[in-house]
């Protein structure tokens, strides 16, 4: 018969190359990966607070007109089903005054049933359309501190910028006083090897 054992190991070994080149392939991708993409930099600031200023008026300017736009068609069409399911419900009431049959009496709790339907749709609609209204601000509030924060953190970064090359033209200035000390020290053992 069959012996699943060396198999087993051979699977085993084979799992283990497999998991060791997908290691070595991730590594190799998280090395060629540009810096700009983990270090925020100043030109990566700048695109972040232009596409927080995109988004805030994309939202005043499009997607919130445009729900409140969709919310109100629906709104009315689902109105003109109230409308109608109303009125197919009082055409089947005449016939259902009939006192030994109702021979439409499926027809009309059908009809009842796509009123109450239309009527459910309706008050949901007129709701989502309250909540949207509603929460416009907060909305509106969440986009204008995503700018914000954007805004702030382009500041620190040119300020971190001014900062280093300030820093850098005082380094290049001045020597450090380390460096003085060891040329005084030199300059005497130098002479008296000249001497």
């Amino acid at each position: 018969m069959f012996s699943f054992g060396g198999d087993v190991t051979m699977l085993q070994k084979l799992s283990c190359l497999i998991s060791a080149v997908t290691l070595s392939l991730l590594a190799a991708y998280a090395v060629a990966q540009p810096l700009d993409q983990t270090t925020p930099t100043l030109k990566n600031s700048a695109r972040r607070v232009e596409r927080a200023v995109l988004r805030l008026e994309l939202f005043d300017q499009v997607e919130h007109p445009r729900a409140v736009r969709r919310l109100e068609d629906a709104i009315t069409v689902t109105r003109a089903r109230v409308t109608m399911h109303e009125r197919e419900v009082a055409e089947y009431r005449q016939f259902d005054k009939v006192r030994y049959s109702k021979p439409l009496f499926l027809s009309l709790e059908l009809a009842r049933l796509h009123l109450v339907a239309a009527q459910t749709d309706l008050a949901s609609l007129q709701r989502e359309k309250r909540l949207l209204v509603q929460h416009r601000p907060q909305q509106r509030r969440l986009l204008q501190l995503e700018l914000e924060s954007a805004v702030d953190q382009q500041r620190h970064l040119k300020q971190r910028r001014v900062t280093a090359t300030a820093s850098r033209s005082t380094i290049s200035t001045k020597s450090p006083p380390e460096t003085r000390r060891k040329k005084r020290r030199r300059k005497p053992i130098i002479e008296a090897r000249l001497r």
